[in-house]
């Protein structure tokens, strides 16, 4: 099967000064590591702060300091975008790589009608004239549910309801038919119905094809439905990462079968037990073994001093615990 994304390694710091002018650095990312075949949905998911976001900015290239990628690999259909040059890696996204973020405001510029804005995005990573990009345009917005689309090409962005405005996004991310679609918590504050209609999209748009997607969530009941991978993060480390089916129903690592236990209203009956409130670890110290060896119920002597090994791509799921 073709892998669109494959990350290897992938390490990321903040790098700062304290009061007393002394060097500080947070290490978010800990060496994560992704595959995504073509035609499928990987979804990430985690604690607030488990590295999820950054993981996609660095994928991205789009770190801002005191950010900054220190190690890894990242390959897109066989290409090294971390060694890529900035100007080359930019006529990527918009085009090959296409981003749905959770607040279609920082993606809509209030200055420029919808269509305009389809059609600036199009002539940006194509050869294509200003009429042709306006009925791919109205097409797209078709496609992606929006009513009167013609109409909707003169619309303001400050005009458009929440669920309107987040289409008109995702429209933006496909104009370009994109290999890679990265949708980053894409409906949070939507209401219901309008969220169902958003992952519906998502998933119409990439099954059966070559291109592949990747949703970033809390919600662990859209990962259930609707995507066939799973990535659980913690601490900047992906510890489980498998088919869906698999990781949910049988969580080899004690991170996820909390996770799982914390969105199960029958958890008693499943006989998993949900985290007690915790301090994450410090990332500016972080532990020498195990990252969640403090909050592990099953925690033994070695995860204190010895991190559990990377795991190898043999079986179905990956797991990085000692006794998986």
């Amino acid at each position: 099967m073709t892998e669109i994304l494959r990350v290897r390694g992938l390490r990321t710091h903040f790098v700062s000064r304290n009061a007393v002018n002394e060097i500080r650095t947070a290490r978010a990312l800990n060496g994560v590591d992704l595959t995504l075949p073509a035609g499928r949905i990987l979804g990430i998911v985690g604690e607030t702060g488990a590295g999820k976001s950054l993981t996609v900015q660095t994928i991205l290239g789009t770190l801002k300091p005191p950010a900054e990628r220190v190690a890894g690999e990242i390959e897109l259909m066989g290409q090294r975008l971390d060694t890529m040059p900035e100007a080359e890696l930019n006529r990527h996204r918009g085009a090959t790589i296409g981003l749905v973020v959770q607040s279609p405001v920082t993606s809509l510029d209030p200055r420029v009608r919808v269509g305009d804005q389809l059609v600036r995005l199009q002539r940006a990573h194509r050869d294509i004239s200003r009429a042709d990009a306006r009925d791919r345009a109205v097409d797209m917005l078709k496609r992606v549910g929006v009513p009167s689309p013609q109409d909707r090409m003169k619309a303001w962005p400050h005009e458009l309801s929440g669920g309107m405005a987040q289409r008109v996004v995702i429209a933006m991310a496909l104009i370009n038919d994109p290999v890679l679609l990265i949708a980053d918590e894409p409906t949070t504050g939507l209401d219901v119905t309008v969220q169902a209609q958003i992952l519906d999209l998502i998933r119409d748009l990439v099954k059966g094809t070559d291109r592949g997607a990747i949703i970033v969530t809390h919600d662990l009941g859209v990962v259930a439905q609707y995507c066939e991978h799973v990535a659980v993060m913690y601490s900047g480390v992906v510890v489980e990462q498998g088919p869906v089916g698999e990781v949910f129903v049988s969580p080899r690592h004690p991170y996820t079968a909390a996770l799982l236990a914390a969105a199960d209203l029958d958890a008693a009956a499943t006989g998993r037990r949900a985290l007690p409130p915790s301090t994450p670890p410090n990332l500016y110290d972080l532990p020498s073994g195990c990252l969640f060896a403090p909050r592990c119920p099953r925690v033994q002597p070695v995860c204190a001093t010895e991190p559990p090994a990377r795991p190898s791509p043999s079986g179905a799921v990956e797991t990085r615990c000692h006794f998986a």
